[in-house]
């Protein structure tokens, strides 16, 4: 082998091992780099998705590390002293709970209740609930379908409360017999009149909900639909003909008899037109007259 060709393998092994040691050197320093510390401070947070109304138990709060430079406002350190308050908001995983979303009052649902409205709650089945798609925050129109005996003859439909806000809903498990039933309940935002209707409905009827769109906040006039309505369909009522009547009839007053011409009497040898008697009428419609001249 030449010389030249020597030189050049040394030379590229001295290369190769400098360019490795650099790279171990690189690697080391940057794994012992200190990183800069931020100060941080203890945060209560949800440890899960909470609704309102949710009266806070441990299992819902943990405590988690925030920076202090990004504390929110409010926060809570310690979860013992959260244990019994009330959620007024929907809280997300993680999110940190302050004082603005709880309530120490207790009641949860009612503290969403305007004044002088009331939270009326009916037991719907999946069909009559719209399949469950029912939510808080939708409206709804609340019908009633009367078959009792005693109440009607044949089985009634009728609209009772239209464009109702829900404003809370849920799912339980009832048993009927042997067979698990599964039950929507949903609690609407009523009016004092409203809740009696509601009431009476859903004791003497079957409930069904009828979901509206968000935007249609109007009220139209119905009317009960029997069975007869759904079979044969409303029967246009024939309009009845005007009836035309004669004019009645105005009698012209009647002319007063006149009393018959007077007669001339000869007597001694004189000639007298005598007035002739007239009836008491006769006598009035001559009242007036010059008096008989004798001849």
């Amino acid at each position: 082998m030449r010389k030249g060709g020597i030189v050049l393998i040394v030379v590229a092994f001295l290369l190769a091992g400098g360019a490795a040691y650099l790279v171990r050197d690189y690697l080391e320093s940057s794994t012992t780099r200190e990183v800069p510390a931020f100060d941080t401070a203890p945060v209560v947070v949800a440890a899960e998705d909470l609704s309102y109304g949710i009266k806070l138990e441990p299992r819902h709060l943990r405590v988690v590390d925030y920076p202090t430079g990004s504390l929110p406002s409010g926060a809570y350190g310690e979860a013992d002293s959260l244990i019994g308050q009330v959620t007024k908001v929907f809280l997300v995983t993680n999110e940190p709970i302050i004082a603005a979303k709880l309530s120490s009052k207790g009641g949860g649902l009612s503290l969403r209740i305007p004044e002088k409205l009331r939270a009326s709650s009916v037991k719907v089945d999946e069909v009559s609930g719209v399949s469950g798609f029912v939510l808080p925050g939708d409206r709804v129109d609340v019908l009633v379908t009367l078959s009792k005996a005693g109440m009607t003859s044949d089985p009634v439909t009728q609209i009772v409360l239209q464009d109702v806000e829900v404003i809370a809903s849920g799912t339980k498990t009832d048993t009927e017999g042997n067979k698990a039933i599964s039950t929507q309940q949903i609690t609407l935002l009523t009016t004092p009149q409203d809740a009696e209707k509601l009431a009476l409905a859903q004791h003497q009827g079957k409930i069904l909900l009828a979901l509206r769109n968000p935007a249609d906040r109007d009220t139209l006039t119905t009317y009960a639909v029997k069975m007869e309505d759904i079979i044969r369909g409303p029967e246009k009522k024939a309009e009845a003909a005007p009836v035309r009547r004669a004019p009645p009839k105005v009698e012209s007053p009647q002319e007063p008899a006149l009393p018959p011409p007077g007669r001339t009497v000869i007597r001694g040898g004189e000639a007298k037109e005598e007035e002739p008697v007239m009836l008491p009428d006769t006598a009035k419609a001559r009242r007036g007259t010059p008096s008989t001249r004798r001849r």
